[in-house]
């Protein structure tokens, strides 16, 4: 056993730190404001004095072997699982599923956990196996169609026969139509409704300065990830073009790199689509009333907050700590005017140079 959060060391030894991908980081002051922000508050950019031992390669490079090991470790249990199901007489009556509610940020753009819009984070992989009899596919087969977790439910009561009569209302699609199973394999119904083009993703938290939106949608055959943080005034947002741009470095709506007609209208078509599923602008104004109500709430049930606050489990940070008194200021000030959504900061230093 490495400790908490590391794993074990039979998994780790089996990984070879050599075979592994450091991910490649944007300057400082290149990056984006919010990710700037988000890798502050996650603690993953040091002080002056430890930012290079924190931004060393090796570190870097360990904290994804550690990953790794946790990955192997989780497929031997998978393994483990089928091996009962086949030894309890029941593998031909069963359907995998593997999957997870979210992705992880392993040093990609500066950041661990997740909550992040970046793939790491947001884009979760799945692997479906139906190996009943009369229904696995030749050959395995990736299907790389935009699809999200909602759509596991309205699967899993296909796959289980329930009368499409007997659904409750449902926001999610199918994924069966994707299965195309052989020989005398399921028949969809006629009423299967079409899947939207288009997936959306919305996250509000801890370790945000902002609120962020998403979608990811094919443009003829390129798919395209549309960014808007907060109400979308008050940084930019971003595009990327998934196929060319898999790291999500290069936005196409960066200023710096004067956006071409084409991006800003399929960035226009993108929001727009959004827009259908998600009023962000709306949404965006009330997390943040909620937050700071949340807060009051607190605060005036709380003897002697200013000093409760302090406590680790609420998430106070050291570098404040650095300037106490300035910071509760900033928190008083913050509680007494009216909800208001804030652009993130580009700077590393508080109150901004």
């Amino acid at each position: 056993d490495l400790g908490p959060d590391r794993g074990s060391q039979f998994w780790y030894s089996r990984i070879d730190p050599a075979l592994i991908e450091v991910p490649r980081w944007l300057a400082l002051d290149e990056m984006h404001p919010c990710d700037l922000q988000s890798s502050m508050l996650k603690g993953c950019i040091g002080s002056a004095a430890d930012r290079a031992e924190m931004e060393s390669e090796s570190r870097r490079r360990n904290i994804r072997r550690i990953y790794y090991a946790m990955v192997a470790e989780f497929d031997d249990m998978v393994g483990a699982y089928m091996d009962g199901v086949k030894a309890a007489g029941a593998w031909n009556n069963t359907v995998w599923i593997v999957t997870s509610d979210h992705g992880d940020m392993q040093m990609e753009h500066r950041q661990f956990y997740k909550m992040s819009p970046r793939d790491p984070s947001a884009s979760v992989p799945m692997v479906v196996f139906d190996g009943r009899p009369g229904r696995p596919l030749p050959s395995p087969k990736v299907v790389d169609e935009p699809t999200q977790l909602i759509d596991i439910f309205p699967t899993v009561l296909e796959y289980a026969g329930v009368e499409r009569a007997r659904w409750p209302t449902l926001d999610g699609y199918s994924l069966l139509p994707h299965m195309e199973p052989t020989g005398d394999g399921l028949v969809l119904p006629a009423d299967t409704p079409a899947r939207p083009s288009f997936v959306t993703s919305q996250f509000h938290g801890c370790n945000l300065a902002a609120s962020w939106f998403l979608i990811v949608q094919k443009v003829g055959v390129t798919p395209y990830k549309y960014i808007v943080w907060g109400t979308g005034n008050e940084v930019a947002d971003q595009l990327f073009d998934l196929a060319d741009d898999p790291g999500e470095f290069n936005s196409l709506l960066d200023t710096r790199a004067l956006p071409t007609d084409a991006s800003r209208r399929i960035a226009d078509q993108l929001r727009k689509a959004l827009l259908t599923t998600i009023d962000f602008p709306s949404v965006a104004r009330n997390v943040a009333a909620y937050n700071r109500d949340s807060f009051l709430a607190w605060a005036n049930s709380t003897a002697d907050w200013e000093d409760a606050i302090h406590a680790p489990e609420l998430r106070w940070s050291k570098s404040w700590d650095y300037d106490p008194a300035g910071s509760l200021g900033a928190v008083r000030k913050w509680m007494a005017q009216p909800a208001e959504v804030l652009p993130c900061r580009a700077t590393l230093e508080w109150p901004s140079p």
